[in-house]
């Protein structure tokens, strides 16, 4: 039976100064491409239905992010691989940066506590009526998924992405002006452009989606999820011409019926955030993906 080891990242930069959130320095990220060079066969999305009996790897790049382009890009062309990039469609459409990224961006500017104390500030003040439904506190770690944060830190990323779409776009809006935080400079150096992402087509590289808002699919209606799903395929097969077989799920977050629309949609797999190693494909919409700082946790 084959083994399916799927590597997820997102922000790779030169230095800690240069990028926001869990970022993972090029050199580091060189080091594990050396790794799984030497110890998979790594793979191409393309390639997922095709697996012989062997030891597979395929890497995967979350959230558009221009770090693909400059410090990803160049180590692939150096060792000859590839992977699998997931766009958020909305940055192709306008300018402003999605709400998961001004969490992270905002992180930067402010500590935790701070942070937490202006959303619920705001929260009471604007929307009362669901101040405790929403209120942040580092009481109990609400989502295991944030392996890496604390408690604080994980109920603020989680408690944004839950929360009505408004809600938080005004909530975050006022805290980017608050700290003097210029939106559209910003966007260009976050961001693939157009043409990053053909020259990762270019170079063979897989793309993928990864909705066109970035949203929680699980807590969204039908409807919505169908928007999020068909729209974000049907812009990124007409701006690059290429068919687009795959999805990676927002915060891994989907269920059933997010399945169904995937597969009515035409997508051919889903790559999830499970943290385990496929033992053969069970289900092409429910791959297994581990996060590259679990996988390397022991073994670099």
């Amino acid at each position: 039976m084959p083994k399916l080891t799927v590597i997820n990242y997102h922000y790779i930069a030169e230095s800690l100064e240069q990028s926001y959130g869990n970022c993972l320095l090029v050199d580091e990220f060189e080091v594990q491409l050396k790794y799984l060079r030497d110890n998979f066969k790594i793979i191409s999305a393309n390639q997922l239905t095709e697996l012989g009996e062997s030891n597979y790897c395929l890497l995967t790049f979350d959230d558009s992010l221009k770090d693909h382009f400059n410090n990803v890009l160049p180590l692939f062309r150096k060792y000859g691989l590839n992977g699998f990039f997931s766009i958020i469609t909305n940055t192709l459409e306008g300018r402003k940066i999605n709400p998961t990224h001004k969490v992270h961006i905002l992180f930067k500017n402010l500590a935790a506590k701070e942070f937490a104390g202006l959303i619920n500030k705001s929260l009471k003040e604007n929307f009362s009526h669901d101040y405790r439904k929403y209120l942040i506190d580092d009481k109990e770690k609400l989502d295991k998924r944030y392996v890496w944060d604390d408690s604080l830190t994980a109920n603020i990323k989680y408690m944004l992405a839950v929360m009505p779409f408004e809600m938080k776009e005004m909530i975050l809006d006022n805290l980017f002006k608050e700290c003097h935080i210029n939106e559209s400079e910003i966007f260009d150096k976050y961001y693939l452009n157009e043409d990053e992402i053909k020259a990762l087509i270019a170079y063979k590289n897989d793309i993928g989606s990864h909705g066109h808002n970035h949203l929680r699919l699980s807590k969204l209606t039908k409807e919505d999820q169908g928007f999020e799903i068909k729209e974000s395929k049907r812009i990124l097969e007409e701006k690059f011409s290429i068919k687009i077989s795959g999805f990676s799920y927002p915060f891994g977050d989907y269920n059933q019926q997010t399945i169904e629309i995937l597969r009515q949609a035409g997508y051919k797999f889903g790559i999830s955030t499970i943290p385990k190693v496929n033992e053969g494909i069970e289900n092409v919409y429910q791959i297994y993906r581990i996060d590259n700082k679990t996988f390397f946790k022991d073994k670099l």
